[in-house]
């Protein structure tokens, strides 16, 4: 076994991210997170967050920073992953568009398929992160982030769409396509 999965004793279904490292878009300065301290996640909005290490995984790291920190969400589309896995539990959904709640979708996928998520402390990726946000509006006149979400909380969330739609009220009736074909 080579590359990312000889790093991680082989196991395809361990999904690898980097930490990254924030460029300013005015500055060009490197913001770094030398301590490793965050995590993927999110709220009922559906939105990815970083949010502080819990103390669970920490301990679970044996308080080592060098160690990869296992993460329920994954930033966006930097990661490793076995080719087989990925196509083995649905890829990329190919209804979502544009961008937004993909990678919360996968994140989902892979711990619900049976993987696992984590974050390599060694290894960095910078990234110029824009002001504000691209909203692209889809023919419906919802964003891509609407429908995206919208198929993520119908998909994964089952009994618990309903604090989604408590936290974000107007997704509840936002078209988002035929999403059956992506429920496992």
């Amino acid at each position: 076994s080579s590359g990312i999965n000889a790093e991680y004793g082989g196991d395809p279904k361990t999904v690898v991210c980097p930490v990254i490292a924030a460029i300013d878009h005015t500055s060009l300065d490197l913001v770094i997170d030398k301590y490793n301290t965050q995590w993927g996640a999110w709220d009922w909005d559906m939105v990815f967050k970083w949010r502080p290490i819990p103390p669970r995984e920490m301990q679970r790291r044996d308080f080592d920073d060098s160690q990869p920190i296992r993460s329920p969400a994954m930033a966006g589309g930097l990661f490793a992953m076995d080719k087989d896995f990925f196509f083995e539990i649905g890829a990329y959904d190919p209804g979502m568009k544009v961008w937004g709640a993909e990678n919360l979708e996968l994140s989902f996928r892979i711990w619900m398929c049976g993987g696992a998520l984590e974050i390599n402390t060694c290894s960095y990726v910078s990234h110029i992160f824009r002001r504000g946000s691209v909203v692209a509006k889809t023919v419906s006149g919802e964003t891509a982030l609407q429908q995206n979400t919208k198929r993520l909380v119908e998909v994964w969330l089952d009994d618990y769409k309903d604090a989604h739609y408590t936290a974000v009220p107007s997704n509840k009736d936002v078209e988002a396509g035929d999403f059956v074909s992506r429920v496992l």
